[in-house]
């Protein structure tokens, strides 16, 4: 159904990063990971595609569970496979440091520019970024923000959503 694409070149994962890297890339363990960390996601079907240095893609398969009265993907969904596109960077990132990070959505915006018809593929194109604003949170003790955009696109190519996601992270106090 989708081709999974799975990248390491340039970067230099700790034993913690690659194994959850390796926990995602397995389709079996991912829908375990989906089914405790986010049932909702792994009931809607979404599949992890693919992961580097510079991007993360999710997909979300177009089915009747997903469709709304439309005869298009629910807004919602589109919305729940549009984050985690942006969240499994930042768990991986996270799995670097010692320190304990709290992290939340602070804020989205969102633009379906087309109705999606066809299974919807979202992609992250700052990975690179998201690790950086990770490493500054692991260092201070303020809470570090970033806008992380992703765009969910049918096999056509065809734009269906753009999402920003405005992520919050801080290191959390030592206990």
């Amino acid at each position: 159904m989708y081709e999974r694409i799975f990248y390491l070149s340039g970067m230099t994962w700790t034993p913690d990063q690659q194994k959850l890297i390796n926990r995602l890339n397995n389709q079996l363990a991912f829908r375990f990971f989906t089914r405790k960390m986010v049932p909702a996601a792994a009931h809607a079907g979404v599949r992890f595609i693919k992961f580097d240095e510079r991007e993360c893609q999710i997909a979300m398969p177009y089915r009747k569970r997903n469709k709304n009265p439309f005869r298009s993907m629910y807004f919602a969904v589109q919305s729940m496979a549009a984050e985690m596109s942006t969240a499994l960077p930042a768990m991986i990132h996270m799995k670097k440091h010692d320190v304990s990070i709290a992290w939340i959505v602070i804020d989205f915006t969102a633009s379906f520019p087309a109705k999606a018809t066809g299974d919807v593929v979202f992609t992250c194109q700052q990975v690179d970024e998201i690790g950086k604003v990770i490493e500054a949170a692991s260092q201070s003790d303020e809470a570090q923000t970033i806008a992380v955009k992703t765009v969910g696109k049918m096999s056509d190519g065809t734009v269906v959503s753009e999402f920003t996601f405005h992520w919050s992270f801080k290191r959390r106090a030592k206990r």
